[in-house]
């Protein structure tokens, strides 16, 4: 069973040390718990699949610790940058197209203490963080409410208590002007009104 540890600093540069070494943590943010690992760490992003039996033609979502790493990993077009400017850090999922290649890529900031704690403990890496809830589940909001399941061989847990929403991320595809909602998430409404958005959920 994975040891639990209140938040704090020296809890986070724990958690930063454990990521830098290809384990799985598990960490709070203002929408639900997630699983983290080093986006390049190939074997513990395979295992996030296998905790969460999540099919693997589902990418997992980027977490980034500075938002300048969005142009490392995608084309970042300037209504992209807008919704940047007024959205992250929070709880907003941007679906951009990659830099290289075809296909796309989600990419999230969070609004959570550990991510400048982390950059303060010289972990600059991003990371994959999925909910940390079996696919087709609800994701949890309390440490109380993960699957054992997920929280067995884990490196560690930090429990933040309740998380602040009760909703995931909102989830929108950016391709070219147009944008796209995925997901109706944590923004309200109100917040997205000045946008002309097409998709299911409004």
């Amino acid at each position: 069973m994975s040891t639990i540890f209140p938040p704090g600093l020296d809890t986070y540069r724990k958690a930063a040390d454990l990521l830098a070494t290809g384990a799985i943590v598990v960490l709070p943010t203002e929408t639900v718990y997630g699983l983290a690992a080093r986006a390049d760490a190939s074997q513990a992003v395979e295992k996030i699949y296998h905790l969460k039996k999540r099919p693997f033609d589902k990418p997992l979502p980027i977490c980034l610790t500075r938002r300048e790493q969005a142009w490392d990993y995608c084309q970042v077009n300037a209504l992209a940058r807008s919704l940047m400017d007024k959205f992250w850090p929070g709880p907003l999922t941007l679906v951009l197209p990659k830099r290289r290649g075809a296909g796309s890529l989600a990419l999230r900031l969070p609004d959570a203490a550990w991510v400048s704690a982390f950059a303060s403990a010289g972990f600059d890496r991003p990371l994959v963080l999925s909910s940390a809830n079996i696919s087709g589940t609800p994701p949890p909001l309390s440490v109380q409410n993960i699957s054992p399941e997920i929280v067995a061989g884990l490196g560690m847990i930090i429990d933040g208590g309740l998380c602040p929403n009760t909703r995931a991320s909102t989830i929108l595809r950016v391709s070219g002007r147009k944008l796209e909602l995925l997901r109706a998430g944590a923004l309200p409404g109100e917040a997205l009104a000045p946008y002309s958005i097409t998709g299911a959920g409004l």
